[in-house]
């Protein structure tokens, strides 16, 4: 029994270190000669999700529920499965799994974290709050719980308990740097502010970090010293982490001219004439389309007053239908009859986008999605 706690050990150190072969060889010959132990059935599901090998995964994982119904992390990962490593994003079964984990073992903060997540994307804030609420009461000092339930806070504009969790994250994980960036955009600094001694101690000590952090870190003490009015440090400081952001960004404005030519010689009055009436007739959708920093958070904002518009905010749903829709992004394709494309898909995509927006929107009239690349 000792050599086998080892063994898995082994292969759990394999999985974190990245060495996902190595781990999957070792993890099957120990089911092999343990075709009932659950643990390695869960084990080899991460592996494959790792992987990206979403089908294997989910097989394993199954096979985990078929020896032991009431193992309840299974069920945890295989609502992460459908909410972030399928094409399409499976809102329901990704929830059903999660209250699944949690009414087969409650004291696992994991799945409430989760299905916390999951409802904060649906914009449902209240219910994330109340799940995000219970994952902390299992667990104080889970620092991603506290950060997460800081961002609902910051949506609400609750920033008192905002500010509140995401010290409490950094507490208990003073490297955290995201939740560092997110408290200095709703702090006001003084210069004898202790986040601001946090940050400076951690700034000293960059270069043991990766570099996403070392942007979180430049973007937080830029805020923070123009806070204080020490404005040729906040300039540095900026200057260092957009310098480091820019290394990250391949741009290439030929090709943007090109992509941007495409659009206007494709969606000619002709396309729209010969697809005319194809869609779904529905007036509830407001789109506010335009380039970022347009003022389209103004306009939802005037909309959304009235009672019967709801402001969804951006919402990723056209990408994510196009692109389940049309996998080859080249729609002259289909729309010239080069690729096999049936017409009704267009009236599907208007029916899965309204239930989509519906379902966010808590059946509104009408409801606003201000996603400004929705143009495209």
């Amino acid at each position: 029994m000792k050599n086998l706690k080892n063994e898995i050990q082994s292969v759990v150190d394999l999985y974190k270190q990245g060495n996902l072969i190595k781990a999957e060889q070792i993890c099957k010959k120990l089911i092999n000669h343990n075709p009932k132990m659950v643990f390695l059935y869960n084990l080899l599901g991460l592996i494959y999700a790792s992987q990206k090998k979403i089908d294997l995964a989910i097989k394993n994982y199954e096979k985990g529920i078929q020896i032991d119904p009431s193992f309840g992390i299974i069920y945890n990962n295989l609502g992460l499965i459908f909410f972030n490593q399928k094409e399409e994003k499976d809102i329901n079964k990704a929830e059903n799994y999660y209250k699944k984990s949690i009414s087969v073992d409650d004291k696992n903060p994991e799945p409430h974290n989760n299905l916390g997540t999951l409802y904060n994307s649906i914009y449902k804030y209240n219910d994330a709050i109340e799940c995000y609420k219970k994952a902390i009461h299992i667990k104080p000092e889970f620092s991603f719980a506290h950060y997460n339930l800081s961002l609902s806070y910051i949506t609400l504009g609750m920033f008192d308990f905002a500010s509140k969790h995401l010290k409490e994250s950094i507490k208990f994980n003073p490297k955290f740097t995201e939740a560092h960036r997110t408290l200095s955009r709703i702090t006001k600094y003084n210069s004898n502010d202790t986040h601001l001694f946090k940050l400076i101690e951690l700034y000293e000590n960059k270069d043991n970090i990766k570099e996403e952090d070392k942007i979180n870190i430049c973007f937080a003490l830029g805020k923070a010293h123009e806070d204080i009015k020490d404005y040729d440090k906040a300039f540095n400081f900026y200057k260092e982490g957009n310098s480091i952001y820019r290394k990250k960004i391949i741009f290439n404005i030929s090709d943007e001219e090109k992509k941007f030519k495409k659009i206007k010689n494709e969606f000619d009055i002709n396309l729209f004439k010969k697809f005319k009436g194809l869609g779904l007739n529905d007036t509830s959708p407001i789109f506010i389309v335009g380039m970022p920093r347009s003022g389209t958070t103004l306009i939802e904002q005037i909309l959304s007053n009235h009672p019967k518009v709801y402001g969804a905010d951006e919402v990723e749903y056209i990408p994510q239908l196009i692109k389940e829709n049309f996998s080859n992004h080249d729609l002259n394709l289909f729309f010239n009859g080069l690729v096999d494309f049936e017409k009704k898909t267009f009236k599907k995509i208007g029916e899965k986008y309204i239930y989509l927006m519906k379902k966010i929107s808590k059946d509104s009239e009408k409801f606003t999605d201000k996603l400004p690349i929705n143009f495209l």
